[in-house]
Parts: structure tokens; C-alpha cells; sequence
């Protein structure tokens, strides 16, 4: 169990396998629970969710900032609020191309499209900003 303690990418491998784990059981609540059924949400349901959401991320930055330290805590709630103010834009990109492709707003197709974009797009944001291996 050493290895929980090794360094990786700044922070200890338990940190970041914590992390992961919680990750996968928001997804799984998400894609499992919360859409098992093909509906449309309600505006209260949607804002429920979202300060759920909002503030899991809150509680992450908290525990980053307690177990990291505040400069650490400080930069996790920066990426927060900067992420959180790009995905505005997003929102409206994928409204256009859903509408554009007429993708109906309840349908397993926008599922796996939001699903394989928000992954694909964490995977490509996980490279950036680290350096490439000479080939």
C-alpha cells in the first residue's frame, strides 16, 4: 500500500484515486438513477441538480484546501470558476448542433453524444498544459 503515497502529477496517488472514484459514482448516479428513464427535466428538478452539483465541486475545493493547502485550494477554486464560466459557451455550441442535426431533446443519441463529449473533452484537457514526450 506504499504506492498510495507516491507522488503523481502533485499530489499523492490516494488523492487522486479518491477523485476518480468520485467521479465514477457521480456518473453512475447521473447516468444510472437520475436517467434511467427517457424524460424531459422541469426547471426545478434542473436547479435542484444543479446547486447539488455545484456544490459537490464546492466540497472538493474544501477538501482540496484542506488537505492540499491554500494555495493549492486557491488555484482548484479558480479552475472551478473559470471552467464554470467556459462551459456557458458550451451550452449554446450544443444547443445549435443538436438543433442543426435535429436531434431530439429526449433520445439515447444525445445521451451518448453529451456522455462521449464531456469525456473525450476531459481526456483532451487532461493532456493540455503537460509536456509531450519527444517521438
Amino acid at each position: 500500500m506504499e504506492f498510495l503515497n507516491n507522488n503523481i502529477l502533485g499530489a499523492p496517488a490516494w488523492f487522486g484515486l479518491t477523485f476518480l472514484s468520485l467521479v465514477v459514482v457521480l456518473l453512475a448516479f447521473d447516468l444510472g438513477i437520475l436517467n434511467k428513464h427517457d424524460r424531459e427535466l422541469g426547471v426545478a428538478e434542473s436547479l435542484k441538480l444543479s446547486v447539488f452539483y455545484i456544490a459537490m465541486a464546492l466540497a472538493l475545493g474544501v477538501w482540496v484546501w484542506w488537505s492540499m493547502g491554500a494555495e493549492s485550494g486557491m488555484e482548484r477554486f479558480t479552475g472551478y470558476a473559470i471552467e464554470r464560466a467556459l462551459s456557458t459557451d458550451n451550452v449554446f455550441v450544443i444547443s445549435l448542433i443538436f438543433s442543426y442535426f435535429a436531434i431530439p431533446a429526449i433520445s439515447l443519441g444525445m445521451t451518448v453524444a453529451l456522455l462521449a463529449g464531456g469525456v473525450g473533452y476531459s481526456l483532451w484537457r487532461s493532456r493540455a498544459g503537460r509536456p509531450q514526450s519527444a517521438g
